[in-house]
């Protein structure tokens, strides 16, 4: 793993966050205490969920100062063919955390938002915040997610503009939302972008059209990237990085999407 560069300031989470963290209670709870002005910042009642934490804010409720009971750590990793994404492997296959080595990661449980299958490659968020990990891995919560598809033949034109219009599969219908080839008229290596999250999507539209993918990479999950990172690489997320999947966790939640 390449070694990760800390920020100077640290990303703070947003109050509700910090509140259901400190483990008072749930984060729906902490809401409702939040907007009900039983939590205060510095001596001051703040209603916001959303206020963001500054470095030496003190929070406390009914007198009581909370704290975090683990600082939340995000990270992308760019994770390599072969590897599994799960914690442990009862055949001792090496996993995507076996590639994590970075200190503040020691004795801190860590989630993995989504699967790549095993030969699948690129951008895998890993964090230790395991209650955005939950929402954004929801059924009903599709991420947008990019991908470069090889496949054993060029796609032809026409099966391009039938994938476009949507494909029908077993479990369902599914259209992307752009698939462009990777390098101008080349088409043996797609790019193609999709918010459905059902197993095996990509594999299995280009299946469906008669073609074997060779290989499969994930560029970006999100707002997140891979870019700069070789295979096996991973680094910190950005404060703008964190607070961008916040949002979005945060959206899921209260719509359904």
């Amino acid at each position: 793993m390449k070694a990760a560069t800390l920020p100077s300031t640290e990303p703070r989470n947003l109050l509700v966050k910090f509140v259901a963290h400190s483990g008072l209670c749930s984060r729906r709870k902490a809401e409702l205490l939040i907007k009900r002005g039983e939590i205060t910042v510095n001596n001051f009642v703040i209603t916001n969920p959303g206020y963001e934490m500054q470095e030496r804010d003190v929070v406390r409720y009914n007198k009581k100062i909370l704290s975090q009971e683990e600082e939340l750590v995000y990270l992308v990793i760019n994770k390599p063919a072969g590897i599994l994404c799960t914690t442990i492997d009862p055949e001792g296959r090496p996993t995507v955390f076996d590639l994590l080595s970075h200190p503040r990661l020691k004795g801190t449980r860590m989630y993995n938002v989504g699967r790549l299958d095993r030969s699948t490659t690129g951008a895998l968020i890993i964090t230790n915040d395991g209650a955005l990990a939950q929402r954004m891995t929801h059924p009903s919560f599709e991420m947008r997610k990019t991908y470069a598809a090889t496949l054993h033949k060029p796609l032809t034109e026409d099966k391009i503009e039938q994938i476009r219009r949507g494909v029908q599969l077993e479990d369902g219908f599914v259209r992307v939302d752009s698939i462009e080839p990777s390098r101008g008229r080349h088409t043996q290596t797609m790019h193609i972008t999709l918010h459905s999250g059902k197993n095996r999507i990509i594999r299995r539209i280009f299946e469906q059209m008669g073609y074997y993918v060779e290989h499969l990479e994930r560029i970006s999950f999100g707002p997140i990237s891979k870019k700069g990172l070789a295979k096996g690489e991973s680094r910190l997320l950005t404060h703008k990085e964190i607070k961008a999947l916040c949002s979005l966790g945060t959206a899921s939640s209260g719509n359904g999407k």
